[in-house]
């Protein structure tokens, strides 16, 4: 996919998820799918690496809103020779969880495969070492191993570099603070990226923990962020069951 061509890619992705999400109404995938739709733009940026412009260092009075409404990303500080400003290389691994269509064709996957196993009800875990995919259906079931592959890299003496992206709702989580710290702490070559949907589930993240609805989490230096608003809910398309 072209990163340079945002507003091309962006639609490219969307209408894979449209395509899909029909295919899922009409009873044609064989398994649970998590579609989404509205973080295109900023999924793109940090595969290509963020430009002036494109990105806001953290400061207090930065709300939520702010953010969705500029579809900016969130960096700790201003530093140009940051890792997070560099984008995703070829022989980088991301590290994903279940909503992670996007993620996956921009890091190569060819999109016949990645059809497919959504249609075989593999929408949830898709692996690959070759094109360096690692995802995970537990939430935050792929953050640990991602820190784990960050100090193989480092103790290797290798050049690769690990990206692991999840949720608000995820980012709340004790494995979430355990790796990030963890990671920071022993300078491991990984960058969390949070995907802020504002949703647990099917319940406003903010909500749950008791948040001011505006608050952005405290960022360490090996994490960035960015809000968006799913057009999608958060199983499926259409109308939902819950159990």
């Amino acid at each position: 996919m072209n990163l340079e061509n945002i507003a091309g890619t962006s639609k490219s992705l969307m209408e894979f998820e449209d395509e899909l999400a029909a295919l899922w109404s009409r009873g044609e995938i064989n398994g649970p799918v998590h579609f989404a739709k509205g973080n295109e733009e900023q999924i793109i940026k940090i595969f290509r690496g963020l430009r002036e412009g494109e990105y806001i260092k953290q400061l207090p009075p930065l709300t939520r809103q702010e953010v969705l409404d500029a579809k900016l990303v969130v960096v700790p500080e201003d530093n140009q020779d940051a890792d997070y400003l560099k984008g995703i290389k070829k022989e980088d691994f991301i590290f994903v969880s279940y909503r992670n269509h996007a993620h996956i064709l921009l890091k190569g996957m060819p999109q016949e495969r990645v059809r497919q196993d959504i249609i075989e009800g593999r929408s949830m875990y898709p692996m690959d070492k070759e094109y360096g995919v690692f995802s995970s259906a537990i939430v935050p079931g792929h953050l640990k191993p991602a820190v784990g592959l960050a100090m193989a890299y480092k103790l290797s003496g290798s050049k690769g570099h690990v990206w692991a992206f999840c949720g608000d709702m995820a980012a709340q989580t004790g494995a979430f603070h355990e790796a990030t710290n963890y990671a920071s702490n022993h300078e491991l070559p990984i960058i969390f990226v949070i995907e802020d949907n504002g949703m647990s589930v099917d319940t406003p993240t903010r909500e749950v923990w008791g948040m001011d609805k505006n608050r952005i989490p405290q960022l360490l230096p090996n994490t960035i962020y960015y809000a968006y608003k799913n057009s999608f809910k958060h199983q499926g398309a259409g109308k939902e069951a819950g159990f």
